[in-house]
């Protein structure tokens, strides 16, 4: 299981026989093996625990409004990115905090839902002072290079266009000088992920907590910061686990991410290998032998 930065190279060396495993976690295969490989039921895939997002810069005009990022948030097919994008078996993302964490998550909203949106941005362009969407300035959307997040955001960008009537402009910088923009605020929407460290909201949503950081949003929301320290000292299960989802609920309803799907670790490994399990986005290895 060698360091390898391209997906193409490693899975190359996989099917010559190199490596013994190749996919996420370790690496990530390329987009355009993945229905091959599930096709012959070669394809192995499980739920990572963490979501594939958009962050909005909220100190910056449009998306100071909290309708317009709703607006842009409803406007997204999702179901057509993970079925035609990325098809690992993704599953379209209408909470924060991922079903691994709460498997009675329910959504905050409809994926796809053009009507809501249109309402949405309209409310947005009159609190904000335009006209009509013509005179909408064009949208940047940021990305770190890679072929599946350029992919889906040309998807967006598309989508954004036919069901909003905005123009969106595509920008994308390697990983290092991508993620300095978004520290510096230098960014309008921009791509991202979470991922779990221990299987626990808290774990997800406490980045949201200050204005440092990760949170590359510049939001932040005292009803939200009371519920998330009072869950800091709750020590009643059930009781905490609410405090939780009230916090979630104010990120949603507030909406400085928007949140696209929720990841999967696709991988693959030769039929000498056995017991590797991958689990929450980590491998474990303990139990893993070739014969």
């Amino acid at each position: 299981m060698p360091i390898i930065n391209d997906p193409n190279t490693e899975y190359k060396m996989y099917q010559q026989g190199e490596v013994d495993f190749a996919g996420n976690p370790s690496g990530k295969l390329p987009l355009t093996a993945i229905p091959a490989l599930k096709q012959k039921g070669e394809l192995k895939a499980e739920y990572m625990g963490g979501t594939y997002y958009y962050t909005f810069n909220t100190k910056k005009k449009p998306f100071n409004n909290a309708n317009i990022r709703k607006a842009f948030t409803y406007a997204i097919n999702r179901k057509a990115i993970v079925e035609n994008i990325t098809k690992a078996g993704e599953v379209p993302a209408m909470t924060y905090v991922s079903p691994t964490i709460w498997d009675d998550a329910k959504p905050y909203f409809k994926d796809n839902d053009i009507k809501k949106a249109k309402e949405l941005l309209q409310e947005g362009l009159e609190e904000l002072g335009y006209s009509s969407v013509k005179d909408f300035p064009a949208i940047t959307l940021s990305y770190n290079t890679s072929d599946e997040h350029a992919a889906i955001a040309q998807a967006i960008q598309d989508m954004w266009k036919k069901n909003l009537g905005v123009n969106v402009k595509l920008e994308n910088n390697e990983w290092g000088v991508y993620l300095d923009k978004l520290a510096a605020g230098n960014y309008q929407v921009g791509r991202l992920g979470n991922s779990v460290t221990v299987a626990d909201a808290y774990s997800i949503l406490e980045t949201y907590q200050v204005l440092s950081g990760d949170n590359y949003t510049n939001w932040t929301n005292p009803e939200f910061n009371k519920y998330m320290k009072a869950s800091t000292t709750e020590t009643d299960a059930v009781k905490r686990k609410e405090l939780l989802k009230q916090a979630e609920g104010i990120l949603m309803d507030e909406m400085p991410i928007l949140p696209i799907y929720y990841y999967m670790s696709a991988y693959v490994q030769q039929n000498y290998v056995h017991d590797i399990v991958v689990r929450n986005g980590f491998i474990q290895l303990k139990w893993a032998y070739i014969k």
